[in-house]
């Protein structure tokens, strides 16, 4: 009977030892994932998709994102420039104009240059125009930046120059023009610019 007793124990032992060695070994769930997280209600799907639909675009790329925010910039400074620009006149490729000019900033003297316009380039804040005239017998060429704060006024002499403003120039680029006798191409000094009007 003691025999049995002690046999009987021991599998009894055997039997907790399993049973506390299985609980210890198995994963503590305090809260399911199921009861924790509510379900969504209709007013705040509708409040969820509402802010979502707001939120501004996002560029993946950081090469994207610095782009767009260098194009903003480059908008925004090309509007300040157009605000001083206002009472230039709108030359295009063909044009006689006259540009007064400063050499550099820490000069105040001014300088003017006439010439005909061979082309003109518009891209953005790096926008210029070639400038061209024979001095002296001398053909002279000079590119200016259009949104350069060194250039003090742009006025028009004559449109279509080479037409005297009867036709319209055909194309943006007149390069050919430097193949012309250059009394045809000369933008003489006697010649009175057309003064531009002022803008409120």
């Amino acid at each position: 009977m003691l025999l049995r007793s002690l046999i009987g124990s021991s599998s009894q032992l055997a039997r907790a030892t399993s049973t506390v060695a299985t609980a210890t070994l198995t994963r503590r769930r305090w809260f399911s994932e199921v009861s924790s997280v509510s379900p969504p209600t209709p007013s705040t799907s509708t409040t969820m998709s509402a802010t979502t639909s707001t939120k501004p675009k996002k560029w993946k790329k950081a090469t994207k994102r610095a782009q767009h925010i260098i194009n903003q910039l480059e908008e925004e400074q090309v509007s300040m420039a157009k605000v001083r620009q206002r009472n230039w006149p709108d030359f295009k490729p063909g044009d006689a104009i006259q540009v007064r000019y400063r050499v550099n900033k820490s000069r105040a003297r001014l300088q003017q240059i006439r010439g005909i316009v061979l082309g003109r380039k518009n891209r953005g804040m790096g926008s210029n125009f070639l400038l061209h005239n024979i001095i002296d017998g001398t053909p002279f060429e000079i590119r200016f930046p259009l949104h350069s704060p060194l250039i003090e006024d742009i006025q028009m002499i004559q449109p279509s120059f080479i037409h005297k403003g009867t036709k319209r120039m055909k194309r943006a680029k007149l390069n050919y023009l430097r193949d012309h006798l250059p009394s045809s191409i000369t933008v003489k000094d006697t010649m009175e610019a057309i003064p531009n009007r002022a803008t409120k």
